[in-house]
């Protein structure tokens, strides 16, 4: 009886981590994705990838 509640808690137990890490993965992406807006917006010569999010940006919430 007891390796089968080990069993259960163990396979409780990589569900919640498998579900963190993808908040986890989540969280870090939107940080990312924040700071890019950020730097696209605050600096004038920011690349390709930064000139299209900045445009983007400024198209949809304007000079404010």
């Amino acid at each position: 009886m007891n390796v089968r509640m080990r069993q259960r808690r163990t396979v409780r137990k990589a569900r919640q981590d498998s579900e963190h890490r993808w908040y986890d993965i989540a969280g870090v992406v939107l940080i990312a994705a924040g700071i890019i807006a950020i730097l696209s917006l605050l600096l004038p010569d920011t690349g390709v990838v930064g000139g299209a999010a900045g445009r983007s940006l400024e198209m949809l919430f304007g000079q404010g």
